[in-house]
């Protein structure tokens, strides 16, 4: 995923989970986003934990962690959010498209 979409769908995700101010950085020799913030609370974190497909099942190893004001953001996860954020979009577009 590109790097302009990648932040695109860390923005939105940050937007519903209400994080008002954080730091972002892409890790040096990985495709991982380190998400930093005073104000993270376990709502991010059980959003993120929770974004995957309905027939997906995610190891509680494997899912990413919120610990001490950091969120990790792997290219999985930004994939899921973005494949739950078009879900959502398209039954949006359908129910709107019905009326």
């Amino acid at each position: 995923m590109s790097h302009a979409k990648s932040l695109r769908v860390i923005g939105q995700f940050l937007d519903i989970a209400s994080v008002p101010s954080f730091e972002l950085e892409k890790e040096r020799h990985a495709q991982d986003y380190l998400l930093r913030s005073d104000s993270l609370t376990k709502t991010p974190e059980w959003i993120l934990r929770h974004a995957h497909d309905e027939n997906d099942f995610i190891e509680e190893s494997a899912r990413p962690v919120a610990d001490d004001g950091l969120l990790r953001f792997t290219p999985i996860d930004i994939s899921r959010l973005e494949s739950q954020g078009q879900r959502k979009r398209r039954a949006h577009s359908s129910a709107q498209t019905q009326v």
